[in-house]
């Protein structure tokens, strides 16, 4: 993954830690019981699993479509030379071909006189 994903992640990491720590200290304070706050601590938990699991599924299929678009390109430039190559061959027969060859068929003007 690039980099600005990885640090895109971890201000959003960063970001689900503080309110965790802001529940520290309301646990302190005594203001919820206890379970109350383990409650919410779970949550936010689930919450930043469940998104690093949705973000880096969907890089990760980016990832893989821009390498699949990459090899579709390089294969789509390879056929394109071999097609210009074979062309370019079947011209250069044509081209160059014997003159007895055309003769032995009955197509050269020749015949026709």
């Amino acid at each position: 993954m690039e980099s600005r994903i990885y640090s895109a992640l971890l201000h959003f990491n960063y970001g689900i830690d503080r309110p965790l720590a802001a529940l520290d200290t309301l646990e302190r304070m005594d203001l919820e019981p206890p379970e109350y706050i383990q409650q919410i601590r779970v949550r936010f938990r689930e919450v930043a699993a469940n998104a690093n699991s949705h973000f880096t599924d969907r890089v990760s299929k980016q990832e893989i479509r821009k390498q699949l678009e990459c090899e579709r390109n390089t294969a789509s430039k390879r056929r394109k030379r071999i097609l210009t190559a074979s062309t370019c061959a079947w011209q250069r027969r044509k081209t160059f071909a014997a003159p007895g060859l055309a003769s032995s068929r009955g197509n050269s003007a020749l015949d026709k006189t």
